[in-house]
């Protein structure tokens, strides 16, 4: 059991430092339903990476959103649901824009699709795909990295990380009344590295919580 709580752990500092600097936002949408009119919703993500989010629903089928990861890349988005079901299926699209500025600059927008199925009132399953473009630079003072912690990110070409393919799958619990846990994968591909000595994609598990008619 000791030896299974220590592997445990050493995979949550894995995640987390091999996802510590991401070329593109991380954190999953756990619904394709809206979250209604006038109703805020806070998030909060330990893995892949630390982030916070608030929702607020503008009406009842479209929502916007700020999620902070790391304290250092900020993303602004909205989420129009298609097919609003809170109590079955859901189809909705999003799209944002983020900056992040440090060692190196990851700036862009992304745009996607996200599909949910409320299955009981406890018990939701949600997936989601997106496509990022980025303004991506690198500078050689980074001494960390997201898709080979050796290296960092530093491509040659900068066209090299300035896209990013976004898929993610979370299984979401209600545990409380009005607290919800998230636990699924996040996975990232970038489709236009060519070099060699870089890997084009990761994946990493995801918990988070949701917490609700706040």
């Amino acid at each position: 059991m000791i030896r299974q709580w220590h592997a445990f752990v050493a995979l949550v500092f894995l995640t987390v430092f091999i996802t510590s600097c991401s070329l593109a936002p991380l954190t999953p949408r756990v619904d394709a339903a809206s979250v209604g009119k006038g109703k805020v919703l806070i998030q909060n993500n330990f893995l892949p990476t630390t982030s916070v989010s608030v929702i607020y629903g503008v009406n009842e089928q479209f929502d916007i959103g700020l999620d902070l990861e790391q304290a250092i890349l900020g993303t602004a988005w909205g989420r129009y649901s298609f097919i609003n079901n809170p109590e079955g299926f859901s189809l909705a699209a999003n799209g944002g824009v983020f900056i992040y500025t440090d060692v190196q600059k990851s700036n862009g927008f992304y745009t996607g699709l996200i599909a949910s199925n409320q299955w009981s009132p406890r018990f939701r399953t949600t997936a989601s795909l997106r496509y990022a473009d980025l303004d991506y630079e690198f500078s050689p003072e980074d001494d960390g990295g997201y898709f080979d912690f050796d290296e960092g990110f530093g491509f040659d070409n900068p066209d090299d990380g300035s896209a990013n393919i976004h898929a993610d799958l979370t299984f979401s619990i209600l545990i409380k009344s009005h607290i919800e846990l998230a636990l699924g994968a996040i996975c990232q591909y970038l489709p236009r590295n060519e070099d060699p000595e870089r890997s084009s994609e990761i994946c990493a598990p995801t918990i988070g919580f949701t917490y609700y008619r706040l």
